[in-house]
């Protein structure tokens, strides 16, 4: 969602905090910058990340992904996939992964976006003085 907004928005205040978001989501697994500062204040991206959770997780479900420690869910933890008896739970796991963000980046795009309820930049705001 964070990355469909960096791309399709045209505010700058916009898309410097959907990377910011992107960045924490993707390094830490910090989701509260997306959800509270992009999700529920533009409420257009509610739906489209519900649909793309619940299509990553019927996948996991499909496929039977496990996890083989518990830490914070982010790009850096993706190891705690690797199957020590080994297998595929790896790979699986980033198609996953893979497949939710395309989801989520194609739905929240197909829907757009609207922001209307954050302020100008202040390079617009000047260039209307």
């Amino acid at each position: 969602m964070a990355l469909a907004i960096l791309v399709k928005g045209k505010k700058r205040s916009v898309k410097t905090f959907s990377a910011t978001a992107a960045f924490s989501i993707a390094a830490s697994g910090i989701t509260e910058p997306a959800v509270y500062g992009l999700m529920l204040k533009m409420k257009r991206p509610i739906i489209p990340s519900i649909i793309a959770s619940g299509v990553g997780g019927l996948f996991f479900g499909l496929c039977q992904v496990k996890v083989f420690s518990l830490v914070t869910v982010s790009i850096l933890s993706l190891p705690q996939f690797i199957n020590p008896a080994g297998g595929n739970n790896f790979v699986l796991a980033v198609v996953g992964l893979l497949l939710t963000t395309i989801v989520s980046f194609v739905l929240n795009w197909l829907w757009g976006i609207d922001e209307s309820m954050f302020d100008e930049d202040e390079i617009e705001a000047a260039a209307e003085v």
